[in-house]
């Protein structure tokens, strides 16, 4: 129960937020870029 806790609050925690910043950082520099370069 305690690595099933321990895993679960963790792997959900930390995953959603560093993958939709990942994402999010990833169009807006792909955006400003095309937009710098016109």
């Amino acid at each position: 129960k305690r690595q099933s806790q321990s895993q679960s609050p963790k792997a959900k925690a930390p995953k959603p937020k560093p993958k939709r910043k990942a994402p999010n950082q990833s169009q807006s520099a792909k955006a400003k870029a095309p937009n710098q370069s016109q």
